[in-house]
């Protein structure tokens, strides 16, 4: 759920309980230690952390709610979430975390020391099938050759003008110019809104600063919209309130989506098997699908893979994946600033001063219960080379400084936990 839905729907709560909710932008523009409960994405969420370490307010904070804490796997914020965690853990600040999908809760469990609730929710039921070229499959069985439109090289006008007479369509792309190229590709083909509805949408984005949409005057009136991370936050409301009102019947995003907005479908589509420059796995997959179907409106959902015939064994796998997710793995060791910021945050707040501390610190995040696990011995070694490593060539951009006393500070022009 995204930051404005959340706040939404808990404001009445808290006004009710008499607490001061706010939600927390793109900057510190109020003094956070005014409210009770603060709503904000992860990497505010860490930015505040630290800002309250620095301040020594840290005893200010009961506890950290974390919502669709899968996010820990992923390549680009999941190092993040790991250094927050860990430095939550190690001051023993109460942290609980929500997911719908996951292998090994367990596992993730014991490495914050807390206790699993597991609750089994009745969701809609999900038709799934898979379009490989022309041929439709459930499961391994053929049972259509769908007739293409002319001139239709991508393969997914047919299919999408047949979902969106039974409702909203939810396509997903795999990255922000695939997003670009499908939404072009189906308003040549597809006319699915009404023109004196797309008409009012054109007055009413005159409202909305941005000229995103008045150089594509032609999906608005066909009901066609993209939304993805390159949009601005106004665009991409303006995108969200039209397609829960029914003016914008197919939606192409990306992966995001899946995990954010809550904008519930009759039919999803995932175009290829792909996310990025990696395969889609079925913890997220799972999640794209379970946008299908309207609570209230729909008996059941349908989500169909958009892919080409070699791709047509992962997709099938994915449908037939009845497991609980991808077990959950930390990608702190994996992306290109996750262990650079671990270092550099634990020495810049104070929370270790030399190697051993550093190495208890290190012991404390998922990646040293990963790979305990996976090496099935003492994980120490493996760490600390890692470390070493990092902060030699921290020492080389001179961010650190390691005294002769084998101390370790932080030059602090160069790097601050706000950047």
């Amino acid at each position: 759920m995204c930051i404005r839905d959340s706040y939404n729907k808990l404001r009445p709560l808290c006004e009710k309980l008499n607490f001061k909710c706010a939600s927390l932008g793109f900057n510190f523009a109020f003094n956070t230690l005014e409210f009770d409960v603060i709503i904000c994405t992860i990497e505010r969420a860490n930015m505040l952390v630290c800002e309250l370490m620095q301040r020594g307010k840290l005893d200010t904070l009961a506890g950290v709610i974390v919502d669709e804490a899968q996010l820990i796997a992923d390549e680009t914020r999941g190092g993040l979430l790991e250094i927050l965690l860990t430095k939550l853990l190690h001051y023993q600040i109460q942290i609980f975390l929500t997911m719908a999908t996951a292998g090994n809760a367990l596992e993730l469990a014991g490495w914050l020391r807390a206790a699993l609730y597991v609750k089994d929710v009745e969701v809609m039921r999900v038709e799934e099938c898979v379009k490989a070229g022309s041929r439709i499959f459930y499961g391994r069985e053929l049972k259509e050759v769908v007739e293409e439109v002319d001139k239709d090289g991508m393969k997914v006008v047919a299919v999408v003008k047949r979902a969106v007479e039974k409702g909203a369509v939810l396509l997903f792309a795999p990255s922000k110019q695939m997003c670009e190229i499908v939404a072009a590709h189906l308003s040549n083909f597809l006319s699915i809104g009404l023109k004196k509805r797309g008409e009012e949408l054109l007055k009413e984005l005159k409202y909305v600063k941005t000229p995103y949409f008045i150089n594509k005057p032609e999906w608005l009136f066909k009901g066609i919209a993209c939304h993805h991370a390159g949009m601005k936050a106004e665009e991409r409301r303006f995108i969200e309130k039209n397609y829960r009102t029914g003016a914008i019947k197919v939606l192409v995003c990306t992966s995001t989506l899946a995990l954010g907005v809550n904008l519930p479908c009759r039919t999803v589509m995932v175009f290829g098997v792909s996310i990025g420059n990696a395969l889609l796995n079925s913890t997220l997959y799972k999640h794209m699908a379970s946008r299908a179907g309207r609570i209230s409106k729909d008996s059941k959902g349908e989500c169909m893979i958009l892919c080409k015939e070699y791709e047509l064994p992962k997709a099938l796998t994915l449908q037939r994946d009845t497991s609980q997710g991808t077990p959950i793995e930390s990608t702190l060791k994996n992306t290109s600033i996750g262990l650079k910021r671990f270092i550099l945050e634990a020495i810049c707040l104070n929370i270790v001063n030399s190697l051993q501390l550093l190495l208890e610190y290190a012991a404390e995040t998922f990646l040293f219960t990963t790979l305990s696990k996976t090496l099935k011995e003492d994980a120490k070694p493996a760490i600390e080379s890692s470390l070493k490593e990092v902060m030699s060539f921290l020492e080389e951009l001179s961010l650190i400084h390691i005294c002769r006393c084998r101390r370790y500070a932080v030059c602090r022009s160069r790097w601050s936990p706000y950047h």
